[in-house]
């Protein structure tokens, strides 16, 4: 069971895909506060997803015949309430560049607009997909500043899929990770350091250590309950499903 509370900055490092209710799941159910939305037919979940739901792919999505402007208004046309395009571009500092097209726009620049689009609706929920992909460290640091601001100052609940853990750091409130099924979750303080490995094996024996050097960073006890982890998943290979389970209660 995975879950973000309202206007927390949920991040999910290593994960390849962010849904985002663009497709149907294959099992399970998705709730948002308190409505299930998991059998919602297609034009009503395209509904809801306007009403309530921003995007910021990874790599911009812009309509390259399109301006900056007219790819922000894109969302404000079909928005019930939403803000005014040129003010969510004057918000991420593009006010000069409402006429660009998206070949005259830097990546930083592009990735702008895209927050700007994905922000004009006023949406309750923001997924950002790899918000910093292709940028330099010196831009992603930029973008990744822009989005806890935006975030914050909206009062949205984010949740941010990356392979960048200074990102994580940077905008999180709380990271969590999915290995082969296990889902460890932890508060993070400011300067909290969160290794994440694809391999069971590896992770258990390379990040162990460095866990224990960053305790102090996590809440009280969560190192001990993500250590647990760490070892169950060592340890899977040679329990089964109902074991683990049962261990994890």
């Amino acid at each position: 069971s995975l879950s973000a509370t309202m206007r927390e900055h949920f991040a999910l490092p290593g994960v390849s895909l962010l849904r985002g209710d663009l497709d149907p799941g294959s099992a399970g159910t998705v709730t948002v506060d308190g409505d299930e939305i998991t059998n919602l037919s297609r034009r009503k979940l395209a509904a809801w997803r306007a009403r309530h739901v921003g995007f910021v792919f990874q790599f911009y999505n812009l309509v390259a015949s399109l301006t900056a402007l007219e790819n922000v208004q894109l969302v404000t046309d079909v928005s019930q309430n939403p803000m005014d395009a040129a003010e969510a571009l004057e918000l991420v500092g593009l006010r000069h560049r409402l006429g660009n097209f998206p070949a005259q726009l830097s990546g930083g620049e592009q990735q702008r607009v895209a927050i700007a689009r994905a922000i004009a609706a006023d949406p309750e929920i923001i997924f950002f997909d790899e918000p910093t992909t292709g940028l330099d460290p010196i831009m992603a640091g930029v973008i990744n500043e822009l989005i806890r601001e935006i975030v914050v100052e909206m009062g949205a609940t984010a949740i941010t899929i990356t392979h960048d853990m200074s990102s994580v750091r940077a905008i999180a409130d709380t990271v969590a990770a999915l290995i082969d099924g296990i889902y460890i979750r932890a508060a993070l303080a400011p300067e909290a350091v969160v290794v994440v490995s694809a391999a069971a094996q590896a992770l258990v024996e390379c990040c162990a250590e460095l866990l224990d050097q960053f305790s102090a960073t996590f809440p009280p006890g969560t190192f001990a309950e993500i250590h647990q982890k760490l070892i169950l998943h060592r340890d899977r290979s040679a329990a089964t499903e109902a074991e683990i389970a049962e261990r994890l209660e």
